[in-house]
Formats: structure tokens, C-alpha cells, sequence
């Protein structure tokens, strides 16, 4: 702080003590909230930085898996990852094998498999071979690290809303417009 911000500071501490009120602590239900979102945010962070790194190695490994679903780290992404990790693996499947595989894995069927298989055919070719084998478990180990942050994310989430729900302000927060659960609680803690 500055010495004239100072000054005014310790004036106005002076003369207007009376209208001040003193600085009540949070609660610990408000620093446990505080804690649980700062530790889902942390994790949300490391889960775009793995993210990013599993999509800088798949375009030099196996490009045609980068664009194939909406997102990298979504569950029908990472399945898809975890079976077919190789661009040898992928090129295994035909159109219907991998309707097959889509039902099995409980796709919500957004984009069809002939379009699906157009993408795998159209995209670059990616390592084949012993490289291929090679970078296939890389690729396996970052799908698993982002399968395993998005599961404690969903449980971090779940947590968060029954400590949001047993507040006692929780309720002011979550009436806010457009306040989901988690924007609640970070706006209350």
C-alpha cells in the first residue's frame, strides 16, 4: 500500500471506527467449500494440460483419432482410445465393425458411423508398425490419466453439492441466475 493509501486507511480507522463493523471469519463450512473447489478447479486444469499433451502426441501418432469425437477427454473419446490406440488398431475397422463397437460402448449416436469411419480414412496417416506399437502406450497412459481425473472431477462435483446444499447460505447462491452447482459454491466460497 501506498503511503498516502496509508494514511487514508488509518484516518478513516480513526475517525469512523464506530460505523465499521469488525471483519467476521469465514466458517469452516465455508473454508471446507472454499477447499473442494479450489482442488476441482487444480484437477480441471491438470485435465486440459493432459489433454493438450495427449492431443500434441496423437498428431504425430495417430491423427485421425484427434477430430474423430466432439471432444478429446469425453468418456466415448477416451474408450475409443483405450481399444483402438494405434493407427494399425484403426485401421482394423470397417464401417460396421465399428458400429458394433460404438453400441457396445454405449455411443449416444451423434454422428454416424460411416461418417466416423470417413474421418478415421481421411485423416492423415498416423505411425505404423513397432513406432506405432510404441506410441500406442503413451497413448493408452494419457487416456488413462484423463479417464482417471475426469472420475475424481465427477466425485469432487458430487461433493461439492452436498457441502452447497448443507450451507446455510447455499441457497442464496444457487437461486442466482444461471448458478449450477459449482459456479454456486465457487461464488459462496
Amino acid at each position: 500500500m501506498t503511503g498516502s493509501g496509508a494514511y487514508v486507511l488509518a484516518d478513516v480507522l480513526r475517525t469512523d471506527r464506530a460505523r465499521l463493523r469488525p471483519l467476521i471469519p469465514d466458517s469452516p463450512a465455508t473454508v471446507t467449500l472454499r477447499q473442494a473447489c479450489r482442488a476441482r478447479q487444480d484437477l480441471v486444469r491438470h485435465r486440459v494440460a493432459v489433454g493438450n499433451q495427449l492431443r500434441a502426441h496423437l498428431l504425430g501418432a495417430f491423427p485421425g483419432a484427434v477430430g474423430l469425437f466432439s471432444k478429446l477427454d469425453s468418456a466415448i473419446s477416451l474408450a475409443f482410445l483405450a481399444r483402438f490406440g494405434c493407427q494399425d488398431r484403426a485401421g482394423w475397422l470397417s464401417e460396421k465393425r465399428l458400429a458394433a463397437w460404438l453400441k457396445a460402448a454405449g455411443y449416444s449416436g451423434r454422428t454416424s458411423p460411416a461418417e466416423l469411419c470417413q474421418r478415421l480414412r481421411s485423416a492423415p496417416a498416423g505411425a505404423t508398425g513397432a513406432d506405432g506399437a510404441a506410441r500406442e502406450h503413451i497413448t493408452r497412459a494419457l487416456a488413462a490419466v484423463l479417464t482417471s481425473l475426469n472420475t475424481q472431477i465427477k466425485a469432487l462435483e458430487a461433493q461439492i453439492a452436498g457441502q452447497l446444499a448443507g450451507h446455510a447460505d447455499g441457497h442464496i447462491f444457487t437461486s442466482l441466475p444461471r448458478s449450477g452447482t459449482v459456479r454456486a459454491a465457487r461464488l459462496l466460497s
